[in-house]
Parts: C-alpha cells; structure tokens; sequence
C-alpha cells in the first residue's frame, strides 16, 4: 500500500448505526486507512477518504477520486469486494 493510492467513497449513515460489524469488515476487506470523513446531511451518508491497497496510486497534483464499492457474500459467512473507480 502507498499513500497515493487514495480514493473517496459513501456509507450511508443507516447502514452505519445498522450494522457497524458490517461496516467494519468491509473496512477490514478494503484493507482501509481512513484519512477524512465528511458528513453529508442532505444525503444521510458519510463520505470517507482513505488509502487502500484497491485504489490506484494517483499522480502527483491529481485529483482524488470516488469509488463505488460493492459487497458480495459468496457464502454465509464470507464477504467479497469489489472496487470500481467513478468516471469524473
């Protein structure tokens, strides 16, 4: 993992008074070192910024960009990732 692999994504705030083992196993999975949070009341989520080895390292002066991030569970007692970069 390098410090420019840097990306932003959304959790709503439901889904983190929810279930917040959920969340953090999806964190452990993403292998995630929150770096900032935003609160984003008109959307009810939060936006985190982070490092993680699943976000492309970004060249120098380049923009941050957002992730989307969807969870499979391929069997019951196991999740699965998978990280796509929002076109801008």
């Amino acid at each position: 993992m390098h410090v420019r692999q840097l990306g932003t994504f959304r959790v709503t705030a439901r889904l983190i008074r929810e279930d917040p083992d959920y969340v953090a196993k999806i964190f452990a999975l993403l292998k995630l070192v929150p770096v900032r949070l935003k609160v984003a009341f008109a959307n009810t989520c939060i936006a985190y910024t982070g490092i993680s080895d699943k976000f492309r390292k970004l060249k120098h002066g380049e923009r941050i960009p957002e992730y989307e991030i969807k969870v499979t569970r391929p069997s019951a007692d196991e999740l699965s990732v998978v990280v796509t970069e929002e076109p801008t």
